[in-house]
């Protein structure tokens, strides 16, 4: 199996992939749709086998701290759940120093009140890969906080 860099927009590399320079790509599913080439999907990765990019497809709004109004509204639009998802997993990201360049990925999921998140980390030649999960309840900010630091420490030791 020989795997090679990809350059170009989504239609560029489509063409590149009907043209017989590729097998396969893989993009993601959520630019395809946007782009209404939901067709072109041909199968998704479950993240059991390949575990997504921290925070991905978790959708943030900005809005200025001063605007009272806006803020009101957008609080309608807050979910708990994912907030602390997301927390888990940025601090996953926080304690490797990760950039984006960095060969790390996170993936959390509440299972009833247990927040479960698996990690995978490797060089960035793609050696030394590696992959650990945990679980606790979590309920708090810090708590969630703590359980993607934990994950991450058990990939320094």
């Amino acid at each position: 199996m020989n795997f090679k860099d990809c350059r170009g927009n989504v239609d560029t590399r489509l063409a590149k992939l009907e043209k017989g320079e590729f097998d396969a790509i893989i993009l993601a599913s959520a630019g395809i749709k946007r782009l209404g080439l939901s067709e072109k999907i041909t199968d998704y990765f479950d993240p059991s086998i390949m575990i997504p990019s921290v925070t991905q497809g978790i959708i943030a709004i900005e809005t200025r701290a001063s605007d009272k109004r806006i803020n009101e509204i957008i609080e309608t639009l807050h979910c708990k759940t994912t907030e602390l998802i997301s927390i888990c997993e940025r601090s996953f990201l926080q304690v490797h120093q990760a950039t984006c360049n960095t060969p790390v990925a996170c993936h959390a999921v509440f299972n009833g009140k247990i927040l479960m998140v698996k990690g995978f980390k490797a060089n960035p030649d793609g050696s030394n890969a590696k992959t650990f999960s945990e679980g606790a309840k979590v309920t708090s900010k810090d708590d969630a906080f703590q359980l993607g630091k934990l994950l991450a420490e058990k990939f320094l030791q």
